[in-house]
């Protein structure tokens, strides 16, 4: 934290990459602090994870990696779905990766598998083309999916129902509700639901993909404009209110 820079009108956070990250590793019923396991990894930024399980003495873990850790905006976020793999025994970082060269962040999962192995990931991708440096704030144009077992992603760039190319926000997994949790094949049985802004039109959607061949279901035209916005979630139409 340098506060002098913020009296310049910058961020007084700056990112220091001398030092390593770090990720630390504990129980869930944790008794005491020596319990915890530090593992020492390359400096990074980072706003959000998609994902992390143990398996056979391994965490892996999943999220949007940046080279940089700019939390004023000041520069381009250039996060790209990153793989970590941990041993807990050494408290040594494996192997690090990225899954690919898609610049993305909000990841998402099936939320009934977070915290245990997925198969599948979604995130938005930014788009950097032709007249977004005007921008105040990065916005997305695509969807990406991440198939961990055959190592490949499926983008999907969605168009309106009039069609023009649209902005989207967080992207949300929905399972069907004929979708059998216990069976790993039907992970990604369900569809792809977020929000959409024509910018040509003005007008908003709420778009529903086909999760399995990323291919659009749905188009439900809103009557009122929905901003291009941060998070998003979803909730079964049986859930009562009061649950949320």
């Amino acid at each position: 934290f340098q506060a002098a820079l913020a009296f310049e009108g910058k961020s007084p956070w700056v990112h220091v990459k001398d030092v390593p990250a770090r990720f630390g590793i504990f129980p869930r019923h944790i008794k005491d602090v020596s319990e915890v396991v530090w593992v020492d990894v390359e400096p990074f930024g980072l706003f959000h994870f998609a994902n992390a399980w143990e398996e056979n003495g391994k965490i892996y873990i999943y999220g949007c990696k940046s080279e940089n850790m700019d939390v004023g905006f000041e520069t381009k976020a250039m996060t790209r779905m990153h793989e970590w793999v941990l041993d807990i025994a050494s408290g040594k970082c494996l192997s690090a990766r990225n899954l690919s060269d898609h610049i993305v962040d909000f990841p998402q999962v099936d939320q009934t598998r977070q915290g245990y192995k997925t198969r599948y990931l979604y995130a938005v991708e930014f788009d950097y083309g032709k007249g977004s440096e005007a921008r105040l704030f990065p916005e997305f144009k695509s969807i990406v999916k991440y198939d961990l077992k055959l190592n490949q992603t499926t983008t999907h760039s969605p168009m309106s129902f009039d069609g023009n190319p649209v902005r989207v926000s967080e992207s949300c997994f929905c399972p069907r509700a004929s979708r059998d949790n216990l069976d790993e094949s039907q992970e990604d049985l369900g569809y792809i639901a977020c929000f959409a802004h024509d910018e040509t039109t003005n007008k908003s959607e709420c778009l529903l993909l086909d999760a399995r061949t990323m291919t659009p279901e749905v188009h439900l035209c809103l009557p009122e404009r929905v901003p291009n916005g941060f998070h998003a979630s979803w909730i079964h139409s049986k859930l009562p209110l009061s649950k949320l």
